[in-house]
C-alpha cells in the first residue's frame, strides 16, 4: 500500500519536468555564435611611458546579425586611450576593425612579455572568445652607484667610522650589485675586522638602497699616520664603479688652514745674485691678497716686480692688478692676460657679468713693451645645459707699426643625444699690414675649432680640431692641430687606449711683409696602449705606435725648395706600482723607435754636399723611472739615439750621436716638528757625447706659519770637459 502511494506522488513531478524540458527544446532556436577575433600585430615591442597602436579584427561568420560586447583588458598601471568596453552589432558574414591605443605604465619591468586581452562577451556577460597581443618590454639599464662617504673622521674613543654606499636603480630590471671593500693595513671592516669585505645587494627596479659599512681603526698598532685609505669597488653585470674613501684620525688640536688664494695679505721678498761675482744683486717682491666682504663680495690684488732698478721696473715693467667680484658682476684693472681667439694681453681693464644662462665680458688693454691697443668683447648664451651660443669680436691696432686686425667670432655647442657633446667656433679675421707710406697688404683668414666628447660606462672618446689660415692674428697663425683620444674599458682589469695628434705649422709673417718664406714643422703621431690592472696597486701597459715628422727649418736646407721627413715605428712597455701611502708610486717605461728617412733633401746651401744612404735608417731608446713618495722622490731619464726630428736631422746630416742622462731628485718635508720646512729641487743633465753637464740646485727653508718667512738658495753649475770650462752662479 505504501509503495503505491509513493508512485502516485512521484508521477506528477516526472511529468512536469519532462514537459518543461520538451518545451525548451521545441521553442529554442540557439546555435553557437560563429565569431572570429584576432589582433593584426600578435606581438609589439615598446618601452615605458610609450603608446602602442594595434588593430583588432572581428569577423561574423554566421548567417545572422550578432550583437555582443567588446572588452579590452590591459596590465595594471596601463591605460586604454579610448573605450575599454563597447557594444557592437555586425551584419551577417561581415567584419569590423577596432583601433586600439594603450599607454604603457612607467614602472614596467624589462625582459617580460605583457598581454593585452581582447574579449567578446554575450548579453549575459559570458565569454564567447578572446585573443592575446603580447607586448615585450626590453631591458633598460640605468644603475648608478654613489659613494656617499669620500672623507670621514674616525671616532677618537672607538676608532669607528661609517662608510655609506648608495645604489640607485632607475632601470626596469632587478640588478645585483657586488660591493668589495679593501682596507688599509691599519683598518678593519665589520666586527671581524676584515681587510677585504664583499657584500651583494639586490636592487629592485625604480628603487634605491643605501648600505652602511662599519670601519674601525686598529689602535693596538702604533703609527704616526692620521690619514687612511679605503678602496671601494661596486660591480654589476655591465659595469664597474670605483672610488676611494679617506678616513682621518682626529687629534686633540685643530689647525684652521686658510689657502693662499683667500688670505688677506701675502708679501714675499726675493734677493737674487747676492753671492754672484759678475752680476749685481736684484731685489724682487710679490704682494697679493684677497679681502672677503659680505654678500659674496671680495676684493683681490696682485703686485710683482723683478727688480728695483731702474725705477720703471717698479710701476711700468712689472705685473699688477686689482679686482672686485660681487656675485654676478666682476671688474679688474691693471694687467689683463686673456684672449678671445686673439691675445688681449696688456694693461687696461675688463668688466662683465655672469649668470646661469648669460655671460658677457668686455676687455680694453694696451701693451707696454710693444704699444698696441686691444679691444674685445664676448657674449655667451646658454638657454639650457644641452645647447648654447656665443658671439664676440676683437679689434687690434699697433701704435708704432702699420698693423690693424679685426676678428669676428661665433660658435655653438649642443648635446644632440645623451652623453654626446659637440661644439663649433669660427673666426673671421681681416688683417691690414705693411710698411708706412708703402705697400699695404690686406689679408683675410679664417679660424675653426671643432670639439666632440662622448662618454659611456665603457667608452670615453674626445676629439678636438683647431686650425687657422696664414696671417690669422692668433696663436694658430697658419697652424692646425688635431687631437683625439679613445679609452675603451673591457672589464675592471683590461682597457685599451688610443691616442693621436696631428700638428702642422706654416705661419704667415707680418714683419717681413710676406716676402720671406717662413719655415714649417709638421708631425703626426698615433699610439695604441693596452692596460692591464691585476689589482688596484699595479698597472702594466704596452703597445705600438708610429709617427711622421717633416720640417724645412734647418739652415743648411734651401727653404721653400726642399725639406727633411722621417717615419718612425715605436713601441712602449712599462708598469706603475702604487704604494699604500697617498701619493707614493713607482713608474718605469721603455720606449724604442725605428726611424727611416722617407724624404731625403738634396737642395742644400752647399750644392756639393752629399749624404751616404747608410744614414737613412737608425733607431733610438728612451728609458724613464719615476719614484714618488710623500716627502721625497726622483725622476731619471736616459735617451740613446736621435729621438726628436732635430736630433734625427743632426744624425742624418752630420752623424751626430745623442746620449743624454737627466736626473731630478727632490725633497719636501718638515725638518723640525711642523714649524721648519725644507724644500730642495735638483736638476742634473749630462750629455755623454759632448761630456758636458748642467745642474740646477734650488733650496728653500721657511717657517710654516700664517706669516711665512722663507730663504731661497739657487745654485747653477755648468761643466764641460772638452772645453775645460766650469761656470757657476
Amino acid at each position: 500500500m505504501k509503495k503505491k502511494i509513493k508512485k502516485i506522488i512521484l508521477l506528477p513531478f516526472i511529468l512536469i519536468a519532462h514537459n518543461t524540458m520538451g518545451q525548451y527544446l521545441f521553442f529554442n532556436t540557439y546555435e553557437p555564435q560563429k565569431i572570429d577575433i584576432k589582433f593584426i600585430k600578435q606581438s609589439v615591442e615598446a618601452s615605458k611611458g610609450k603608446t602602442i597602436f594595434n588593430v583588432v579584427k572581428i569577423v561574423n561568420q554566421s548567417s545572422q546579425s550578432q550583437t555582443f560586447t567588446f572588452q579590452l583588458t590591459v596590465p595594471s598601471g596601463w591605460q586604454v586611450l579610448g573605450y575599454e568596453k563597447q557594444e557592437l552589432t555586425i551584419p551577417p558574414l561581415d567584419s569590423t576593425l577596432i583601433p586600439v591605443r594603450v599607454a604603457i605604465g612607467e614602472n614596467v619591468r624589462g625582459d617580460i612579455g605583457y598581454s593585452i586581452i581582447a574579449a567578446i562577451l554575450d548579453s549575459r556577460g559570458n565569454l564567447i572568445k578572446n585573443e592575446y597581443s603580447f607586448v615585450k618590454v626590453p631591458r633598460e639599464v640605468d644603475l648608478k652607484v654613489k659613494f656617499l662617504t669620500r672623507f670621514e673622521y674616525l671616532d677618537q674613543q672607538t676608532g669607528y667610522a661609517p662608510i655609506m654606499v648608495k645604489a640607485e636603480n632607475r632601470g626596469n630590471r632587478e640588478e645585483l650589485v657586488s660591493i668589495n671593500l679593501e682596507a688599509d693595513n691599519y683598518l678593519g671592516i665589520g666586527s671581524a675586522r676584515l681587510k677585504n669585505y664583499i657584500r651583494d645587494m639586490n636592487i629592485p627596479p625604480y628603487t634605491d638602497s643605501t648600505v652602511v659599512f662599519d670601519v674601525y681603526l686598529d689602535k693596538e698598532i702604533q703609527t704616526s699616520r692620521d690619514l687612511f685609505k679605503l678602496n671601494i669597488q661596486a660591480k654589476t653585470i655591465d659595469s664597474t664603479f670605483r672610488a676611494t674613501s679617506w678616513l682621518k684620525n682626529l687629534s686633540y688640536s685643530y689647525t684652521n688652514y686658510i689657502p693662499e688664494s683667500r688670505r688677506v695679505l701675502i708679501a714675499e721678498l726675493f734677493a737674487r745674485g747676492l753671492f754672484s761675482n759678475y752680476a749685481k744683486p736684484a731685489y724682487a717682491s710679490i704682494i697679493q691678497g684677497n679681502i672677503l666682504l659680505r654678500k659674496h663680495r671680495e676684493i683681490y690684488f696682485f703686485y710683482n716686480n723683478d727688480n728695483t732698478t731702474p725705477a720703471e721696473n717698479l710701476y711700468r715693467y712689472n705685473r699688477m692688478w686689482i679686482g672686485y667680484r660681487n656675485g654676478k658682476y666682476f671688474f679688474q684693472a691693471g694687467d689683463i692676460n686673456k684672449s678671445i681667439e686673439s691675445s688681449l694681453y696688456g694693461r687696461g681693464g675688463s668688466a662683465g657679468f655672469s649668470t646661469k644662462k648669460l655671460k658677457f665680458e668686455a676687455i680694453a688693454t694696451q701693451r707696454v713693451l710693444n704699444p698696441q691697443n686691444n679691444f674685445g668683447a664676448e657674449l655667451e648664451f646658454s638657454p639650457s645645459q644641452n645647447y648654447g651660443f656665443k658671439l664676440g669680436g676683437v679689434y687690434t691696432e699697433s701704435l708704432n707699426e702699420n698693423f690693424t686686425s679685426t676678428i669676428g667670432i661665433t660658435g655653438f655647442r649642443l648635446a644632440p643625444i645623451n652623453r654626446l657633446r659637440i661644439g663649433y667656433d669660427i673666426a673671421y679675421n681681416q688683417v691690414e699690414f705693411g710698411r708706412p707710406n708703402d705697400t699695404v697688404f690686406n689679408k683675410v683668414a679664417l679660424g675653426h675649432t671643432v670639439h666632440a666628447n662622448y662618454n659611456t660606462q665603457k667608452l670615453n672618446a674626445s676629439i678636438r680640431f683647431k686650425s687657422g689660415q696664414p696671417f690669422l692674428n692668433s696663436s694658430f697663425n697658419g697652424r692646425s692641430e688635431l687631437m683625439s683620444q679613445f679609452v675603451y674599458t673591457f672589464n675592471d682589469k683590461n682597457n685599451i687606449h688610443y691616442y693621436a695628434i696631428d700638428n702642422r705649422n706654416s705661419p704667415g709673417d707680418y714683419r717681413t711683409y710676406n716676402l720671406i718664406k717662413q719655415p714649417f714643422t709638421n708631425f703626426h703621431k698615433q699610439l695604441v696602449t693596452w692596460g692591464y690592472f691585476p689589482n688596484n696597486w699595479v698597472h702594466f701597459f704596452t703597445g705600438p705606435g708610429f709617427e711622421f715628422n717633416s720640417s724645412d727649418i734647418f739652415p743648411v736646407i734651401r727653404r721653400g725648395e726642399d725639406y727633411f721627413s722621417t717615419f718612425v715605428f715605436n713601441y712602449n712597455l712599462g708598469f706603475r706600482f702604487k704604494g699604500e701611502k697617498p701619493g707614493s708610486s713607482l713608474t718605469a717605461q721603455v720606449f724604442t723607435g725605428f726611424a727611416n728617412v722617407i724624404h731625403k733633401p738634396i737642395y742644400f746651401i752647399d750644392s756639393t754636399f752629399s749624404i751616404p744612404p747608410t744614414r737613412a735608417k737608425f733607431n733610438y731608446q728612451y728609458f724613464s723611472l719615476n719614484l714618488r713618495q710623500p716627502r721625497w722622490g726622483f725622476q731619471a731619464m736616459y735617451t740613446n739615439g736621435p729621438r726628436s726630428i732635430y736630433e734625427q736631422f743632426g744624425w742624418y746630416y752630420a752623424s751626430r750621436p745623442n746620449r743624454l742622462l737627466r736626473v731630478m731628485p727632490y725633497f719636501d718635508s718638515f725638518i723640525y716638528k711642523e714649524i721648519l720646512r725644507l724644500q730642495v729641487n735638483i736638476s742634473y743633465s749630462n750629455d755623454l757625447v759632448s761630456k758636458s753637464s748642467y745642474s740646477n740646485i734650488t733650496s728653500q727653508i721657511f717657517l710654516a706659519s700664517t706669516q711665512r718667512l722663507a730663504v731661497t738658495i739657487f745654485k747653477r753649475l755648468y761643466h764641460s770637459i772638452q772645453g775645460n770650462t766650469n761656470r757657476s752662479c
